[in-house]
C-alpha cells in the first residue's frame, strides 16, 4: 500500500499570522480531521517573508515601485492521510464548520498536493531548525536523483541532522521532490551552510572529494531548486 501524505502550502498575511497559528494550535481544528484518519505530521513556518501585489493571489515575481505590497507568511503543512485518500470528501464535509472556515478565511493562497514518501523519515524534534528543499526534475533524472540523494544521509545524521522524509508529488507539478531536514541546534536564516555541510560529508574529515563530487552531480540534475529555513509552529502539547 502507498504511504500517502498531503503537502499543503499556505500564504497568510503577516498581520494575520498569529491568529492563523492560534486556530491551528487550538483544541478543535485538528480534531475535525481525526475521524477521517488524518493527522498533522509537520506544521512549518518559513523564516523568510514573501510579498505579493496588494490584493493579489499569487507571489510577485518583480515588484513595481508604485505598487502596494503586503508581507505574507508561508506555511507548509504535511498531513498523514489514509489509503486511499479521500481529500475531496473531507474538504466538502468541513466546508460549513465554523473553526475550519475561520482558518480558511485567513488564507490568501493554498496549494494542496498528494505526495508519496520516497524516503522514509526519521523521528524529529520540534524546537530546532528545519531545512526544506524543493526540487523539480526532468523525467529522465528522477530515478537517478532519488538513488543518489540518499548518499549524504548517514553522515549528516551522525552530525546532528535528521532526515524528515523525501516526498514525491503525485499531483500538481510532477517529477518534483520536497525533502525536509531537521537539527536541534539553532541555525541562521540562510540554508546555505547546510549545503556546505553536505559537501564536507557532514563535517567529517574523512569525507574526501567523493562527497563533493556526489553533490556536484546532484546539483546538475534538478531543473529548479528552492531552499528554505523553517520553524515548527505547532504547539508542543498537540504534537
Amino acid at each position: 500500500m502507498t504511504n500517502y501524505h498531503l503537502h499543503v502550502e499556505i500564504l497568510v498575511e503577516s498581520t494575520n499570522a498569529k491568529k492563523f497559528e492560534d486556530i491551528v494550535n487550538g483544541p478543535k481544528l485538528r480534531e475535525l480531521f481525526t475521524p477521517f484518519g488524518w493527522s498533522l505530521r509537520y506544521g512549518l513556518r518559513d523564516r523568510k517573508r514573501c510579498s505579493t501585489e496588494h490584493g493579489g493571489r499569487a507571489p510577485s515575481v518583480q515588484a513595481n515601485e508604485n505598487q502596494q505590497h503586503q508581507d505574507y507568511v508561508r506555511y507548509v503543512n504535511i498531513w498523514n492521510v489514509p489509503d486511499p485518500p479521500d481529500i475531496a470528501d473531507v474538504m466538502q464535509s468541513l466546508t460549513d464548520d465554523n473553526v475550519y472556515a475561520a482558518a480558511n478565511d485567513l488564507v490568501v493562497r493554498e496549494v494542496q498536493n498528494l505526495v508519496s514518501v520516497a524516503r522514509n523519515p526519521s523521528p524529529a524534534g520540534d524546537s530546532g531548525t528545519f531545512i526544506e528543499v524543493r526540487r523539480q526534475l526532468s523525467v529522465r533524472n528522477l530515478g537517478k536523483f532519488m538513488y543518489t540523494s540518499g548518499i549524504p544521509r548517514p553522515l549528516l545524521e551522525s552530525n546532528g541532522w535528521t532526515n524528515c522524509g523525501a516526498y514525491q508529488a503525485l499531483t500538481g507539478t510532477l517529477n518534483s521532490i520536497t525533502e525536509l531536514w531537521y537539527t536541534e541546534k539553532p541555525f541562521e536564516n540562510s540554508p546555505d551552510p547546510f549545503y556546505q555541510l553536505v559537501r564536507k560529508a557532514g563535517g567529517l574529515d574523512g569525507g574526501g572529494r567523493w562527497m563533493a563530487e556526489v553533490c556536484d552531480k546532484l546539483d546538475a540534475l534538478p531543473n529548479q531548486e528552492q531552499r528554505s529555513a523553517m520553524d515548527s509552529y505547532l504547539a508542543r502539547s498537540l504534537r
